[in-house]
């Protein structure tokens, strides 16, 4: 299993009294994926995967949030390489607290999966029969972010 991060993005969370109320939305910059290894960094970077030049970013607009803080489920569109697809996060948001700076701060973690030729992430090279990459990636948050 290979794991990677992401280490540009911005974005929008409103957490409202009403669950349902709430909003969220991503945006990640492709050509920031780290995975720890630059060699494989660049060939993700290349029309076999994200194609970055042509799709230099990643999105996720909530169109609906359910549940409770420790138990939420939130239903948006995923962007990757022009094409969007409904996914669900499984997801998780912390007490709001206080920083050091005194700013009220929250955190929400999430996990959904997706199968990646759904988004023309295809390319795989088949080596004595088996694929030397899977279909199935798992993607997890975790975002603190600073009331307004």
């Amino acid at each position: 299993m290979i794991e990677g991060h992401f280490r540009k993005f911005d974005g929008v969370l409103v957490i409202a009294p009403n669950m349902s109320e709430s909003h969220v939305e991503v945006n990640t910059e492709i050509n920031s994926l780290d995975t720890g290894q630059a060699d494989r960094d660049k060939h993700l970077m290349t029309a076999d995967f994200f194609d970055a030049d042509k799709f230099p970013k990643m999105k996720f607009i909530s169109k609906a949030f359910s549940g409770t803080a420790n138990g939420l489920k939130i239903l948006g569109n995923l962007t990757i390489k022009g094409t969007t697809k409904d996914v669900v996060f499984e997801a998780k948001l912390s007490k709001e607290v206080l920083d050091m700076s005194n700013k009220k701060r929250i955190a929400i973690t999430g996990k959904t999966k997706i199968n990646r030729d759904v988004f023309g992430l295809g390319w795989n090279k088949i080596i004595e029969g088996i694929p030397l990459v899977g279909n199935e990636v798992t993607i997890l948050i975790s975002v603190e972010a600073v009331k307004a």
